[in-house]
């Protein structure tokens, strides 16, 4: 049986979209090892955020943090970096359903690579407290914290944040 041209763009549309089943290239889940951290200025800047995603689905992580909806999740496999030295990574529906399935990263960088030194979900902490807790205000937005999606403000400006990626070790000279 062959379907219309409408219904196959409809189920292609349906398949890229940020509320997509989380499977596919990464086979339900994805965990992040030091190699997919690679250097922050590769991953694309939106706004002071760096984001990629390790699952093929790039263009719609991308596609999200430009254009933030409520109630819209990022796909399986998206990395977001604000700070070079911490991430955080779009697990499977298992990980951590309460919280999106969210893990968060501290990193350690050199010219060799990133070297994880804590991951997990709430237990894991910068100098500002829990991630988890600080994330937690931007639920409506898939816990990424923007102007607006409900986070306390950083007490770094966004010229700060972007030094962090500039001077990021792992990147080599400009």
């Amino acid at each position: 049986m062959r379907l219309p041209a409408s219904s196959l763009l409809l189920s292609l549309s349906l398949a890229c979209t940020p509320d997509a089943p989380q499977d596919g290239p990464c086979n339900g889940d994805f965990v992040a090892t030091e190699a997919d951290f690679t250097c922050s200025r590769d991953w694309v800047q939106v706004g002071n955020l760096r984001i990629t995603n390790r699952c093929g689905q790039e263009d719609v992580a991308v596609d999200l943090a430009r254009n933030p909806q409520e109630d819209a999740q990022y796909p399986l496999g998206t990395m977001i970096s604000l700070n070079a030295t911490e991430a955080m990574v779009k697990r499977g529906k298992d990980f951590d359903p309460t919280n999106n399935n969210w893990e968060y990263f501290n990193l350690r960088l050199s010219p060799s690579g990133a070297t994880i030194t804590s991951r997990g979900k709430a237990e894991v902490k910068n100098d500002l407290g829990s991630c988890l807790e600080c994330h937690a205000g931007a639920r409506r937005f898939d816990f990424n914290c923007r102007d607006g999606h409900g986070c306390d403000p950083l007490p770094v400006t966004g010229e700060q944040l972007k030094l962090t990626q500039t001077l990021d070790p792992r990147c080599g000279p400009f």
